[in-house]
């Protein structure tokens, strides 16, 4: 029977224990109302005091001038007029410096153009120069060779007379051959 109480016994605790921290949140609950409704109070005031503030700002606002007339003096004017004289000597500089810009570039390209054909006219006249001493050495009857090619045909003409000083008789041989193989 014990048993059957336990569970009953358990449960009356358990509600009480429930009743018990719904209290103390309620308590808390009501607390926090309070603060809270004391920081709109507050928070209120703070807005009405600014609005204050602001209307207070726009009443100054109000009171400054708009406009401020300024009244020169001789030497001011005259410096001021001196400045006037400066900007449109500095428009003339503008107009002088963009006149020079494209007289220079005007003789950028005339001293570009010059130079190409002196450039062109070199060049034909040295091959003219080159043609020309090409025909005369022709006419000579006379012909330009490689070194190398002069030199080759040199070492083998040596190297025939000396087979044909050391076999005579097969370079007697070769000289008949020779012979008439030009005569055709």
């Amino acid at each position: 029977m014990e048993n059957q109480n336990t569970p009953q016994k358990d449960g009356f605790e358990l509600l009480e224990k429930v009743i018990q921290s719904n209290e103390k949140n309620a308590s808390s609950i009501q607390e926090f109302v309070k603060k809270q409704t004391e920081y709109i109070t507050v928070m209120n005031g703070l807005l009405t005091e600014l609005k204050q503030v602001e209307t207070h700002i726009k009443q100054i606002a109000d009171e400054i001038p708009k406009k401020v007339y300024l009244v020169h003096s001789p030497e001011t004017q005259a410096s001021v007029d001196g400045l006037k004289d400066q900007l449109n000597r500095r428009d003339f500089r503008k107009y002088y410096s963009s006149i020079m810009l494209a007289l220079a570039l005007l003789i950028i390209v005339a001293a570009g153009s010059l130079s190409k054909k002196w450039f062109s006219e070199s060049i034909r006249t040295k091959t003219e120069i080159r043609q020309q001493i090409l025909e005369e050495i022709r006419n000579d009857g006379r012909s330009i060779y490689k070194v190398k090619d002069f030199q080759q045909l040199q070492y083998n003409t040596d190297m025939m007379n000396k087979w044909m000083k050391a076999y005579p008789k097969q370079g007697r041989e070769f000289m008949k051959f020779k012979k008439g193989f030009e005569s055709r």
